[in-house]
């Protein structure tokens, strides 16, 4: 659906980072639903940030947001509750929060995922189309297809997974409205995408 066209070089960038620090997985969690998890957890800790919040206000976000997470919720808890304190300190140092998931070893299971989902880029390089595609909005699409997947999973209705994700937006702070707006516009689409067995790791390219 074209938000995840501009995202290609920060996959790109982390791949890089990869090779060069060929150890993070040592015995940690690395699917790629926990990686997106945690590339929605940074983005929103580094909003937070940008906004001089406090560590303990980005954190009760980020409870109140998982727990409206529906199936995937105590994933996400557990998520926030082992590794929220190391993103939090990493971003005080002014780590790229594109690098973070993999610095923490959460997202190196999912560079054959991106690889993938660049490939497609190559073979339909049209995505792009006046559609908006920063990290922060591909991050936030991302996030919305797995939750939508795991209501699919779970035969909720479309309706169900769209209050449940209208419900989760207004707890997103500053970036509330922008999950909103990606929610009402790519929603629909997303669904459809998912009822036909899309591959969920693609809808958002």
């Amino acid at each position: 659906i074209g938000l995840c066209s501009a995202a290609a070089p920060l996959k790109a960038k982390a791949k890089e980072l990869k090779v060069s620090h060929p150890k993070p997985k040592e015995g940690k969690v690395d699917g790629p639903l926990e990686c997106t998890i945690c590339e929605a957890i940074v983005k929103i800790a580094d909003s937070y940030l940008e906004n001089n919040a406090t560590e303990q206000e980005a954190l009760a976000a980020l409870e109140k947001l998982c727990n409206g997470l529906g199936p995937v919720a105590s994933l996400c808890t557990g998520l926030v509750d082992t590794y929220f304190p190391t993103i939090w300190a990493l971003l005080l140092k002014e780590t790229d929060p594109t690098l973070v998931c993999t610095e923490i070893g959460l997202c190196s299971a999912a560079a054959p995922l991106k690889a993938k989902a660049k490939e497609l880029k190559v073979s339909h390089p049209k995505p792009k189309e006046g559609k908006v595609d920063g990290p922060l909005e591909c991050t936030i699409c991302e996030a919305i297809v797995k939750i939508a997947d795991s209501y699919l999973e779970n035969n909720a209705t479309e309706q169900e997974a769209l209050a449940a994700l209208e419900k989760l937006c207004n707890d997103l702070g500053p970036v509330a409205s922008l999950c909103t707006g990606l929610v009402d516009t790519y929603f629909p689409t997303i669904w459809a995408l998912l009822l036909k067995e899309t591959d969920p790791t693609l809808v958002c390219t």
